[in-house]
């Protein structure tokens, strides 16, 4: 047969439809020519021309820094910047994240409280700062009424610098002689049994007897749970008692704080704080924010317009209101006619604590 006759092209060859792991693949080597499973034909990163295009990973593996915080391991500041990160990098910056949200989560149901604590606070510096005064102003001691002081004669002078040598019987005038109490015959038996300690009396001054009484006057006033529509008239309504007085009277919606009328409050010092946003379609630029103790303007805030329908209103301010002094928060003039209805927004909140 010649040899011709035994030369197979591969076009000559039958087309099959796969490659199956147990087939055989014909490999050049170093070392001659060999059959390779196809199950143990791997094919290496370098291999790969457009393995970026397929890895998230890459081939950029710079070097790694971490920092440890809160207990878990964050990729420092100095990791090179052509590292990309795999899920291990970033799985304690995962970790750290929830336990902040669990800690925010817990701070934020104890905010009125600590609203409440603040006020709390800034009374008993009223109070302290009264018994401070009391302390420290001279008392005047008084002899109960009707009590009996038994004193005995234990030395006497006959001159200002010479004890008499006599049995201290004399009493010399202009000159000193030494007392001392004895007990006292409280029951009147003629034995000297008592004590009578409480011959003079420092009298109680009760708290308020410098100052005026301390009201808790606190409150703090917030929209949760949806915006709230704002009506035709101007005065600012809440949906939520954040924090309520024990004096005075709150109305929430709207809005209006009416300090006590009683005696025991007087001219007390009010820190107020709003946060305000209010949502309007429509420019709301120049409408101002406005609030008044009883009807006397005494603060005008603008908003500023972090985003396009929404005006921020964030100020605060030191105000000393009296007796029935009323206080209201108002939006501008109200909605204006012909146009969307305003909104105030989640997350709003009004607030006075008194500083002293």
């Amino acid at each position: 047969m010649a040899i011709e006759d035994e030369i197979v092209n591969i076009s000559d060859l039958d087309i099959g439809s796969e490659i199956l792991k147990t087939d055989k693949l014909i490999v050049e080597t170093n070392n001659g020519t060999k059959l390779l499973d196809f199950k143990d034909f791997v094919i290496g990163i370098d291999n790969i021309s457009f393995y970026h295009l397929i890895s998230g990973r890459g081939t950029n593996v710079g070097e790694r820094k971490f920092e440890t915080i809160g207990g878990h391991q964050l990729l420092h500041i100095d990791t090179d910047l052509d590292h990309k990160p795999t899920y291990e990098d970033l799985q304690g910056g995962i970790e750290l994240t929830k336990k902040n949200w669990d800690a925010y989560t817990a701070i934020s149901s104890l905010s009125s409280q600590i609203g409440q604590n603040e006020g709390d606070i800034q009374n008993i510096l009223a109070r302290l700062s009264e018994v401070i005064a009391i302390l420290e102003t001279p008392q005047n001691l008084s002899f109960r009424v009707g009590a009996k002081m038994r004193l005995k004669k234990i030395l006497s002078w006959s001159s200002p610098s010479n004890p008499a040598s006599a049995k201290h019987t004399h009493w010399y005038a202009g000159c000193p002689s030494d007392l001392e109490v004895m007990k006292g015959d409280e029951d009147g038996d003629g034995v000297a049994d008592g004590t009578d300690a409480d011959l003079i009396v420092a009298p109680g001054r009760p708290l308020g007897a410098g100052a005026s009484d301390i009201s808790s006057v606190n409150f703090k006033v917030s929209i949760i749970g949806a915006d709230k529509d704002l009506v035709s008239d101007s005065n600012l309504k809440f949906n939520n008692r954040a924090m309520s007085p024990t004096d005075g009277t709150l109305n929430i919606s709207p809005f209006k704080m009416t300090y006590p009328a009683a005696d025991t409050f007087a001219s007390s010092t009010i820190s107020f704080n709003a946060y305000i946003e209010i949502i309007s379609k429509t420019p709301a630029k120049h409408i101002p924010i406005n609030v008044t103790i009883s009807g006397r303007p005494v603060r005008r805030s603008y908003p500023q317009n972090p985003t396009g329908d929404t005006y921020v209103y964030d100020f605060g301010f030191v105000e000393t209101v009296t007796r029935e002094d009323i206080v209201l928060i108002k939006y501008g003039t109200g909605a204006r006619s012909g146009y969307a209805v305003p909104k105030i927004a989640v997350g709003s909140s009004f607030s006075g604590v008194r500083m002293f």
